[in-house]
């Protein structure tokens, strides 16, 4: 794949890792009161908060779709427009960067680090075995499809990994 699609790509994902980060936030300010709370006070609290990521997840997703052109100019400029594509794909995993914090948060409170080691793992293996189906069909096709491929196999692996942690 050609550097600048690897660029466009990078654009992409660090603008919604950056907005994740942001949303991630509540999550890791949840830790010691889940570490606190037991048994049903737990599940309730921690519904509550994951309920409350959800909703404000969708938001910012919906709100990444729309300004994703406007947000790409402002920032990288006209050369990068390529990567907006690639942005509103990406901006599928605010919904889930914020929700798997929250399991993380949720597990270590429980001390059950380990289902977070082996989830990890699984899905940094299936996010490798995509990488490579996806990339070399999209290569087929064209740079452009290779790196729509590398960005749904991200997509699916975080999605596995989050459905893994729920």
């Amino acid at each position: 794949v050609k550097s600048e699609f690897i660029g466009f790509y990078q654009v992409a994902f660090n603008l919604i890792v950056s907005a994740s980060a942001i949303l991630s936030f509540s999550a890791i300010a949840m830790l010691p009161i889940f570490s606190r709370l037991k048994k049903e006070k737990l599940y309730i609290g921690f519904e509550k908060t994951r309920n409350i990521t959800f909703l404000i997840s969708i938001s910012a997703f919906v709100f990444t779709l729309i300004i994703a052109t406007f947000l790409v100019q402002i920032i990288y400029g006209d050369a990068y427009n390529q990567s907006v594509v690639y942005l509103r794909l990406f901006s599928l995993l605010i919904i889930s960067f914020p929700l798997i914090a929250l399991y993380q948060t949720y597990y270590t409170s429980q001390k059950r680090t380990k289902v977070i080691s082996v989830l990890l793992i699984i899905s940094t293996i299936i996010n490798i075995f995509l990488n490579f189906v996806f990339i070399n069909i999209g290569l087929g096709y064209g740079m452009n499809e290779a790196v729509l491929g590398a960005c749904f196999a991200t997509i699916i692996s975080r999605y596995s990994y989050l459905a893994g942690l729920v």
